[in-house]
């Protein structure tokens, strides 16, 4: 859209900035119109545009879902192919870095002798 304010590499003007284009956003849908994602941020500035895309997608795809017609991640990227990272981020897994993968770390709990034995269960 147009007239976006300035971003700043200030965390929080960023924050504000974006949750103000997310409000006009969700006000789109509120009326009953799904705004095209790539008119929200084919204006903004570039410091805001990743997070301010992966924004946009989840209130996107919480209004498809109530609507009964979410979106896949392969029909958003085919809808914005130019989205590609932001898309791709957007549906990974909150816990991918949490994998279950074996890693260097020790996932045990450690055992405190509470009987007064000295023997560890």
């Amino acid at each position: 859209m147009t007239n976006e304010p300035e971003a700043s590499a200030d965390p929080l003007k960023k924050k504000l900035q974006i949750d103000e284009i997310c409000d006009r956003f969700e006000l789109e849908w509120q009326s009953g119109h799904a705004p095209a994602l790539d008119q929200w941020i084919s204006d903004c500035n570039p410091i805001i545009r990743d997070e301010l895309v992966t924004s946009l997608l989840a209130i996107d795809q919480d209004y498809r879902s109530k609507t009964g017609e979410p979106w896949s991640e392969l029909e958003y990227l085919s809808k914005y192919p130019e989205l590609h990272d932001a898309i791709a981020t957007s549906f990974r897994p909150d816990n991918e870095l949490l994998s279950h993968e074996p890693t260097d770390r020790f996932d045990g709990f450690a055992t405190i002798d509470l009987t007064g034995s000295g023997s560890q269960v």
